[in-house]
């Protein structure tokens, strides 16, 4: 039976599972690799890198000592994920993409070496986890990625072999195979960079082999991660009782920094960086203790925080996340969910450990909330993962929806024509053009004996603007009235949006209109 490495990149930590039949148990069991982190994050590889301008790139919790121990003699960099989101066009001689690639090689390196204990003779693959909403650009550097750290031959066996899961629906799936009944649950995935949520109707059951299809609901989230959280407490409270002008005489901070810029200039100096290793650990501390101290020798800091404190520096957020929630509950693509109608909710990602993150929940959901261990909570997408390249049927192990909105543009009222809903089922976006079923929205030109129109064709997301992804130019005729159908890919190697218009006057599609100026790339899809 095939299996594949899941690999869970992720904003903070790096993780890899393996999900295998053990044929003495005559079951299946999920294994997460030890990756030689700290303490409760022994699975886990710190998704860092430092470097001077004569080595070559260390990476992971060797990093972080690095820069600890020479200081500014070394270049360190954090943040990888979120700048290969931001920036999904890069190249191969892109300094992230070096980054990245130094990362997940070193995961696999050390995944190899273990598996050889295992019961795992190949490996098929790799699932890959992706935020909610992510685009097809991102998955395609993923895929030269994995190439270049030593998974694949060439980038087309990267496309056949590398499947992308959206994470928190990974989350869902690791908790499938302990599930003992169906369930519907709601994965709250909260790490250091991002904040995804989904809502999933789990219909496998322990460790059966011939898996059901799970149906996917719901998906949302935010542009919100912890990292941001720590961003937050260092604006609002640290810097208020260390005093700013006494910080940017002792961190040697230029006082027409704005706010943001000084917490920017933190990580490029030893100190700097050193003061936010600790206030890191100040926010994990606070998550089992009412108060802790934040200590520097040089320069000198000792102050102490509580737990109220940190709580008060993020209410914002707190209330962004409690919003963000109930609108994914809400715009299930089946019906208005309620709290009551959920049966767990599952917490996922360094940041969930937050103790006012799981009030907020517990005040919504009650006891439906599961708090894992600290490791499994970071392990669980990984693991996830695994589970999604561990299938005997060959069938999808899920039904996706669509992250985002598309439409038309509509010149009468000046806004985008919706024509696939957010949520939407993917395969019920398919067009059968005999019976033209299939997702659609009708138009009329207002010229009663048009020549030619322009189609723009827009994404819609949940937050942010429509995004507009090209044109498609058709000539009428004198007709004047036609239907545009939209339909998603729904496989896992590409995110297409395929357009096609139905001349009402003629009664037939317009296939005149070439096959490629009717395909767009889009920027969120199945994931």
């Amino acid at each position: 039976m095939g299996c594949k490495y899941g690999i869970d990149f992720g904003t903070t930590n790096t993780s890899v599972s393996i999900r295998y039949l053990d044929s003495a148990a005559n079951q299946a069991v999920t294994h997460c690799f030890l990756m030689r982190g700290v303490g409760s994050l022994l699975e886990c590889l710190p998704s860092v890198v430092a470097f001077d301008s004569r080595g070559p790139l260390i990476v992971g919790q060797a990093a972080k000592e690095e820069k600890i121990n020479r200081g500014d003699r070394v270049t360190f960099v954090s943040g990888i994920k979120p700048q290969l989101l931001k920036d999904a066009s890069a190249d191969e001689n892109s300094e992230y993409v070096k980054y990245a690639t130094a990362i997940l090689r070193k995961v696999r390196e050390t995944a190899e070496d273990q598996r050889i204990l295992l019961p795992v003779e190949e490996i098929e693959g790799v699932v890959i986890g992706v935020p909610v909403g992510c685009g097809d650009s991102y998955k395609r550097l993923l895929r030269r990625i994995l190439v270049q750290a030593g998974y694949y031959q060439d980038e087309n066996e990267a496309k056949r072999k590398t499947e992308f899961v959206s994470e928190p629906i990974a989350v869902a799936l690791h908790y499938g195979t302990k599930a003992q009944q169906a369930q519907t649950v709601f994965v709250f995935d909260f790490g250091g960079g991002t904040l995804d949520f989904t809502l999933m109707d789990i219909s496998r059951v322990g460790d059966r082999m011939e898996l059901e299809q799970d149906d996917v609901l719901s998906k949302g989230g935010l542009a919100l991660g912890g990292d941001y959280l720590t961003k937050q407490f260092f604006i609002k409270v640290f810097l208020p009782k260390y005093g700013r002008e006494q910080f940017e005489d002792d961190f040697e901070i230029p006082c027409y920094y704005s706010l943001d810029e000084i917490w920017d200039a933190l990580l490029k100096t030893e100190a700097g960086y050193k003061l936010l290793e600790e206030l890191e650990k100040c926010k994990m501390a606070l998550s089992i203790s009412r108060s802790w101290r934040v200590t520097l020798q040089n320069p000198y800091v000792d102050l102490e925080f509580n737990r109220e404190e940190f709580e008060a520096a993020i209410e914002g957020e707190l209330d962004r996340i409690l919003g963000a929630v109930n609108k994914c509950l809400q715009e299930s693509r089946v019906r208005p969910f309620r709290a009551e109608d959920v049966d767990v909710v599952l917490m996922a990602g360094g940041s969930s450990m937050i103790p006012a993150v799981q009030k907020l929940l517990i005040k919504r959901f009650g006891r439906k909330v599961k708090i894992a261990e600290q490791g499994e909570m970071i392990t669980s997408i990984a693991r996830g993962l695994a589970t999604a390249g561990y299938n005997s049927t060959g069938r999808p192990r899920f039904r996706d929806i669509a992250d985002c909105a598309y439409g038309v543009w509509d010149d009468a009222t000046d806004q985008v024509e919706i024509i696939i809903p957010a949520n939407t089922l993917i395969e019920e976006t398919r067009i059968d053009r005999f019976t033209r079923a299939g997702k659609f929205q009708s138009f009329r030109t207002l010229d009663s004996m048009p020549t030619f129109i322009r189609l723009k064709i827009y994404e819609v997301p949940a937050e942010g603007s429509p995004r507009f992804l090209g044109n498609i130019e058709c000539r009428l005729n004198g007709q004047n009235k036609f239907d545009v159908f939209l339909s998603l890919d729904d496989s896992n190697e590409s995110g297409v949006l395929s357009v096609d218009v139905f001349d009402k006057i003629r009664r037939k599609f317009m296939d005149e209109i070439p096959q490629n100026q009717r395909l767009f790339e889009i920027d969120s899809t199945i994931s």
